[in-house]
């Protein structure tokens, strides 16, 4: 793998003969299969009170029929672009930031299709945005769907030494004295880019396909010399991990143990070999002292992950992690009260 940045060209903007007064922003949608959440998103989305906004949903290896949007009647809403197969996190989204920039965007936010956002929050982004031209990228802040005081994302630090980062826990505390935040990198819940950035480091990195592709190209912007930024004054609300299937799914902890490798060997090469002992130790604990109910197949995925990263596997990863995924959700669904 290269260790420079992924330098694709995102294309020209398309003409328009109409002069616009405000940045023209698409709102991209990645899509994989959880219809309830995706209606809940754009529902959010159709609230926004900034005017100049498109929404593009990405259709990730989801069913030909589009989620029911033309069934609830998303349809003339929205534009639909469909992959037959689930691509992962960065190509999917690289799929709608090519048509989000051949229409003409100026700025491209990625949203998850798992988070909900406030009317508001997305003109606070572009006037923060539009009043500094360093700024490359800019996020809201992130609160659990769930319980709105609890802080998911408020910014972040890399740190090489350990090959990890280190989030903002202590500086969320004051966010009310704070218009802003510099961060290394926003999370892709809800990141703005601006397309001046996207032509300056390029797209995402389709090598990750879960996790680490948002930290990965926050660095780039960050070495290029623009900024990350974070406003305090932006909340969006994320079921946190839905879509991988919760906090210690085998997909989620998967995806994280080969990404984080991937990040470091570019970012923090000297911290590989401690990360290496950390997941020994993980294997171990869950091993020997855990007592969770899947602590069996948490150690099967990180000695998956382990195993398929020295061996160059990117993609999916193997097929028993997304049927662990499917049972959790079945599972989900027969308790869930009709």
């Amino acid at each position: 793998m290269s260790g420079g940045p992924v330098a694709e060209p995102v294309g020209p903007a398309a003409s328009s003969a109409v002069a616009r007064t405000s940045p023209r922003v698409a709102i991209v949608v990645l899509h994989f299969d959880q219809r309830e959440a995706l209606i809940a998103c754009l529902e959010s989305c159709r609230r926004i009170a900034y005017r100049d906004y498109e929404v593009i949903v990405v259709e990730n290896g989801s069913p030909a029929e589009p989620s029911g949007l033309l069934a609830t009647g998303f349809g003339a809403d929205v534009r639909v672009l469909r992959s037959p197969v689930n691509l992962g996190y960065a190509k999917g989204n690289n799929l709608g930031i090519r048509e989000a920039c051949r229409r003409g965007a100026d700025y491209v936010l990625l949203l998850n299709d798992d988070a909900v956002v406030t009317p508001e929050f997305l003109g606070v982004l572009v006037d923060v945005g539009e009043r500094a031209e360093d700024i490359g990228a800019l996020g809201p802040v992130v609160v659990h769907a769930d319980d709105p005081t609890r802080i998911a994302f408020a910014g972040a630090r890399f740190d090489g030494g350990l090959g990890d980062i280190r989030t903002f826990e202590d500086e969320a505390r004051a966010l009310h004295d704070r218009a802003t935040l510099d961060s290394d990198y926003v999370t892709g819940c809800c990141l703005l880019m601006r397309r001046a950035a996207l032509e300056r480091v390029g797209l995402l990195d389709e090598g990750f396909f879960l996790y680490w592709e948002d930290t990965d190209w926050g660095l780039r912007v960050k070495a290029s010399g623009l900024r990350n930024v974070v406003v305090c004054g932006g909340r969006v609300g994320h079921r946190v991990s839905a879509t991988a299937g919760g906090l210690g799914s085998p997909l989620r902890v998967y995806h994280r143990t080969r990404s984080h490798l991937r990040f470091a060997r570019r970012h923090a090469p000297d911290a590989l070999a401690r990360l290496h002992r950390r997941f020994a130790r993980d294997v171990a604990w869950l091993a020997l002292k855990s007592t969770g109910p899947d602590r069996v197949r948490a150690a099967r995925a990180i000695l998956a992950a382990l195993r398929d990263y020295h061996l160059g596997r990117t993609g999916a990863g193997p097929a028993w992690i997304w049927r662990a995924r499917r049972l959790s959700r079945l599972n989900t669904h027969r308790r869930t009260p009709q």
